[in-house]
């Protein structure tokens, strides 16, 4: 069984915790703002499989995570993402597979994420993908 860790915002959190499909635990530790800070400035990596999330819950949730390398949103029931997502300049991986976006298209904030090198967009039922999305040159 594994813990999970997590400090976000309590709207935040709670919104999380009323939406979880799967059973997770939760550990609650009281630190200072100051780990608080210095925990956030080293995630890098979240899952967030199954649990459904809105376009603004998860701008809370990863807005100030400077180290984010891999993200999953795999069937999240997201419609659109956050338009800050370009913000996480580390992130290199992004899964936001079986998800229905609004208007079947693929929002376009993803051709602002230059250091993808993986975007799982299967399941998505799309029907068009951005024009700029061939400037992604770091995707394998």
């Amino acid at each position: 069984q594994q813990d999970l860790l997590v400090i976000l915002p309590d709207d935040c959190l709670n919104e999380l915790l009323s939406s979880m499909h799967t059973p997770v635990i939760f550990r609650t530790m009281m630190t200072n703002k100051a780990n608080k800070e210095r925990i956030k400035k080293n995630i890098q990596f979240l899952n967030f499989f199954q649990i459904t999330l809105s376009s603004n819950t998860l701008e809370k949730a990863v807005s100030s995570l400077p180290s984010l390398t891999r993200l999953n949103l795999s069937d999240c029931g997201l419609r659109d993402l956050p338009n800050d997502l370009p913000n996480l300049t580390a992130l290199n991986v992004l899964n936001i597979s079986h998800n229905r976006f609004n208007d079947e298209d693929l929002p376009s904030v993803v051709s602002a994420l230059k250091n993808l090198t993986s975007l799982d967009i299967s399941r998505c039922c799309l029907r068009d993908l951005p024009d700029d999305l061939p400037n992604l040159t770091a995707l394998k």
